[in-house]
C-alpha cells in the first residue's frame, strides 16, 4: 500500500487528495475499527461531548464551574493540561467562577508552573488539591460540575474536554474566540530572537531517558529532521528556523546541524522548559510540527499559522479533514497522517503563506 501511496502522490493535486482521502478512511475506519474500535469510539466521544454541551446550555445558568483533572487516570502531560487551562479561561471570560479539582497531583512537578502561567494570563482559577476542600465547597455552593452525569464519563472526564470545548467554541462569537487566544502582548518581557522566524518543534528522547520506550515512537530521527529543515528552508528561504526541543533533543539535533553544516538553523533558549518555549511559538511567523508533543497545544490557542501532523488522535474528533478545531483558520492545519511522507506532500500545497 505504501508503494501505491508514494507513486500516486507524485502526480496531480487531484490524485494527491484522492489518495489522502483513502489514507484517512483506512486510518480512521478500517484500521481503528478493527484494532481500536475507532469509528464507534469517535462517535461515542462526539455524542458525549454533544450531550454535555446541551446540559451546559440549559442547566449551568450562571453557576460556578467545577472541572476535574485526576492525574491518577488523566495524562500527566503539558499539552493535555494546557487545554484544561484554556477551558477555564473560556469560563472566566463568561464571568464564571472556576474551580479546578486536581486530585492525585502530589507527584506532578509542573502544577505550580501552570498556576503561575494561569495568573500571568489573568486566568483566576482556584486549584483544589484535596477531597476535603472539595466536599466543603460542594456543601456551601451550588456548582455546575462538568461531565458529572454518567459513570462512563465521570471516571475520567478529561478525555472528553477537547471535544466539548471544540463544540463550545463552534457556537461562540468571533470576538470571544479572539479574546481567548494568547498573543505577543501577553509576554512583555520576551525578546524574540529574530523579527520574523519559523518555529519547528522536534521531539527527541534519548535511550538513557526512563521514558524512552514509551516516547521513542514520537522521536524525530536524523533523516526526518534533515528533510523537514530543508523543506522549510526552501519554502521560507529568507527566514531563520528556530528549533524547539527538549534537552535531549538539543544535544542530538545540534550535533546533526553541525555535522551537516545547516545554515540559518538556530535553537530556542528554552531546552527542557515548556513555558519558556511558549513565547517562541507565539512570536513566530509560522509553526510546524511532525508528530512532536504538547507544545502544539500552544499553537492551537494562538493567532500563528501552523501546520501540525500527528499519527494518533486518541479521543479528539477532528472538525474536518484538515482542521482539528472549530476555531482554527484556513492557515491553521492539524491533521492525522499514517506516514511521514504525507506531511511533506501536504506541505507543498497547504503550507501557510510565505510572505
Amino acid at each position: 500500500m505504501m508503494f501505491f501511496v508514494r507513486f500516486a502522490l507524485r502526480f496531480s493535486f487531484f490524485s494527491h487528495v484522492i489518495v489522502s482521502f483513502f489514507l484517512y478512511l483506512f486510518n480512521n475506519i478500517f484500521v481503528l475499527s478493527f484494532f481500536k474500535k475507532g469509528l464507534f469510539h469517535k462517535l461515542r466521544q462526539f455524542l458525549f461531548a454533544f450531550l454535555e454541551l446541551i446540559r451546559y446550555i440549559f442547566f449551568s445558568k450562571n453557576l460556578p464551574i467545577l472541572i476535574t483533572y485526576d492525574f491518577a487516570v488523566s495524562p500527566p502531560t503539558y499539552g493535555d493540561f494546557l487545554l484544561v487551562i484554556f477551558l477555564c479561561r473560556f469560563f472566566r471570560l463568561h464571568q464564571r467562577d472556576v474551580y479546578l479539582f486536581v486530585p492525585n497531583c502530589s507527584s506532578i512537578s509542573f502544577l505550580d508552573e501552570f498556576k503561575s502561567f494561569s495568573l500571568s494570563l489573568g486566568i483566576d482559577i482556584e486549584f483544589i488539591e484535596d477531597s476535603c476542600r472539595l466536599s466543603s465547597l460542594l456543601d456551601s455552593l451550588s456548582i455546575f460540575r462538568l461531565f458529572d452525569w454518567s459513570p462512563f464519563t465521570s471516571v475520567n472526564p478529561s478525555k472528553h474536554y477537547f471535544n466539548f470545548f471544540n463544540l463550545l467554541l463552534a457556537i461562540s462569537s468571533k470576538n470571544l474566540i479572539q479574546s481567548l487566544l494568547i498573543r505577543p502582548f501577553n509576554f512583555p518581557d520576551f525578546k524574540p530572537p529574530f523579527s520574523s522566524y519559523i518555529a519547528l518543534h522536534c521531539r527527541y528522547t534519548s535511550i538513557s531517558n526512563p521514558l524512552f520506550f514509551t516516547e521513542k515512537k514520537r522521536n524525530t530521527d536524523q533523516v526526518t529532521f534533515l528533510k523537514t529543515v530543508r523543506a522549510l528552508s526552501k519554502l521560507y528561504s529568507s527566514k531563520p528556523i528556530v528549533i524547539l526541543t527538549s534537552i535531549d533533543g538539543f544535544k542530538y539535533f545540534s550535533s546533526v546541524v553541525r555535522e551537516h553544516n545547516l545554515s540559518n538553523v538556530y535553537f530556542a533558549d528554552s531546552a527542557g522548559n515548556y513555558f519558556s518555549a511558549v513565547p517562541y511559538v507565539i512570536f513566530s511567523h509560522s509553526y510546524f510540527q511532525l508528530n512532536g508533543g504538547g507544545i502544539g497545544t500552544v499553537a492551537w490557542f494562538s493567532d500563528v499559522p501552523y501546520f501540525i501532523c500527528v499519527k494518533a488522535m486518541a479521543n479528539e474528533v477532528p472538525l474536518n479533514f484538515f482542521h482539528l478545531s472549530s476555531w482554527s483558520r484556513r492557515d491553521q492545519i492539524n491533521r492525522q497522517i499514517l506516514i511521514n511522507y504525507e506531511f511533506f506532500s501536504f506541505l507543498k500545497f497547504f503550507a501557510p503563506t510565505t510572505h
